[in-house]
């Protein structure tokens, strides 16, 4: 059995769906729906771009095509149905397309980080940070249970931080650990803490 296979055998053991299976309603198994995973997604963005920049002529830019709508969203929509036929619903809706336009232009503007570093590595070492500041604020030899600890171990389990050069689990684990280092934030023994 290939390792891959492997990986994504113990991940389905886990009860975790690969990124590329969404429920019926777009969602990924996380529960973003298909259309707003480009704003969590940096890898996708970053695909997208490079497709692009591989389409034009020389002496045009990408910056330039993004102030011409129609036209970068054309080039959305070819990205999608080549590379990523499971994003087919979103190339097919006006809204959805719009909203990847707009996440572009945003991502070519680097405003996208809102203060989290996107590198997975980054991401670790602040999650890590987090779960030892909860540990000294419960008082307790063990620690206290929290969201980032649970994705810190899985994520550890599952081959973090290069997961054998699988961009796919990479993309999974930062879009879980954001989203748990974001719920922790809202905890109220993480008062007092300060990145």
């Amino acid at each position: 059995m290939k390792k891959s296979l492997l990986t994504e055998r113990f991940q389905q053991l886990a009860g975790i769906k690969p990124l590329y299976e969404l429920d019926e309603g777009g969602a990924q198994n996380d529960g973003t729906p298909a259309a707003k995973q480009i704003s969590t997604n940096k890898p996708l963005r970053n695909n997208i771009l490079k497709y692009i920049e591989s389409k034009l002529k020389p002496g045009q830019n990408v910056e330039r095509l993004f102030q011409m709508e129609d036209v970068a969203k054309e080039y959305i929509k070819n990205y999608v149905t080549e590379k990523e036929p499971h994003y087919k619903a979103i190339a097919d809706s006006t809204d959805d397309m719009h909203f990847w336009y707009q996440t572009m232009q945003q991502h070519l503007q680097g405003g996208l980080d809102e203060g989290l570093n996107e590198d997975l590595g980054g991401l670790m070492a602040q999650g890590e940070k987090m779960a030892a500041f909860a540990n000294k604020q419960s008082g307790y030899e063990g620690g206290v249970s929290s969201p980032v600890r649970g994705v810190l171990a899985s994520m550890t389990a599952a081959g973090a931080p290069d997961f054998d050069g699988d961009e796919e689990l990479k993309t999974y684990w930062t879009r879980r650990l954001t989203k748990a280092i974001e719920t922790q934030k809202g905890r109220k023994y993480m008062s007092g803490y300060s990145e």
